[in-house]
Formats: C-alpha cells, sequence, structure tokens
C-alpha cells in the first residue's frame, strides 16, 4: 500500500474541531506554563522536555518505523486506544508541565493545520509527511458530530 501525499489526503476538521483544539492546546500550555514557573529549578528541563524532546523522541520512533515499513501506521480500537493512554498517562505521571507543553503546542498544530490526526503523532506525521495513527480519542468523536452537522458541499 502506497503512503497518501499530503495533497492526496483531504481530511480536515472544521471550525469546532480547530476552535477545541485551539481552546485545549492554549490551556494546556497555560497549565503547563504558569504551574512550572514557581519550580523555577525544573522549569527549564519542564520546556526542553514538552517543547524539544518528547516532539523529538516521537518523531526519532516513527522515522525508525517508517524505514521498517511504508505502511501507516492505524492502530485503533483497543489496542491503539490502550497505548496512547498508556504513554499519556506515562508522561504526565512523571512529567506534568512537559507532557501539558507537549500536547498543547501538538493541538495547536494540528489546529493549524485542521489536522484530525492523533496528538501525540502530530509532529512526526507533519515532519515526515505521514498521516498514522494511534489510539485518536479525544478529539475524534467531536470531529464526528461535526462531520455530521456540517453540509456537504455538492460534488
Amino acid at each position: 500500500m502506497q503512503l497518501q501525499s499530503t495533497q492526496e489526503r483531504k481530511r480536515t476538521i472544521g471550525w469546532i474541531g480547530t476552535i477545541a483544539r485551539v481552546i485545549g492546546g492554549l490551556g494546556a500550555l497555560y497549565w503547563g506554563v504558569m504551574h512550572g514557573l514557581p519550580r523555577t529549578e525544573l522549569a527549564w528541563l519542564d520546556l526542553f522536555l514538552g517543547l524539544a524532546a518528547y516532539p523529538a523522541g516521537s518523531v526519532l520512533v516513527m522515522a525508525i518505523r517508517q524505514r521498517l515499513t511504508r505502511e501507516p501506521l492505524r492502530a485503533y480500537g483497543g489496542f491503539g486506544y490502550c497505548v496512547n493512554i498508556g504513554i499519556g498517562i506515562a508522561l504526565f505521571s512523571v512529567t506534568p508541565h512537559a507532557a501539558a507543553l507537549f500536547y498543547g503546542s501538538a493541538l495547536l498544530l494540528q489546529a493549524a493545520r485542521r489536522d484530525p490526526g492523533c496528538e501525540i503523532l502530530a509532529f512526526s506525521n507533519v515532519l515526515l509527511r505521514r498521516n498514522d495513527q494511534v489510539g485518536c480519542a479525544v478529539y475524534t468523536p467531536l470531529d464526528a458530530v461535526e462531520g455530521r452537522l456540517t453540509p456537504k458541499a455538492p460534488a
């Protein structure tokens, strides 16, 4: 199976999904920065981890996977959700402020691109020009409802 190019991939989110991601992203960034500032000894580490190391880690993992297979990752269902939620729990348990910065910046990236993909893979999907999905559950129901409410353009 061939990968879809960015031009072939026409899935976009509507205004409700975009606004929801902007609000969620700004909220996560605000929480990550404002609650991390009183701990100045860790604030720089949180900024580094959340805005550089975690995005780079997701890109590295997916770049390695891309060398092994060109097939897009489609981990839906129970396993995909468990992986996505497990990674989120691990990040928020160990470095909550950095995790908030990572997810907040990923949500803003998705909103800017009007991309319905998974937050955890937002950076790797952009940089590697892919559309990999791992248990996307947070905004998917909202996007589905919005898709049903939005009239389709005539073909």
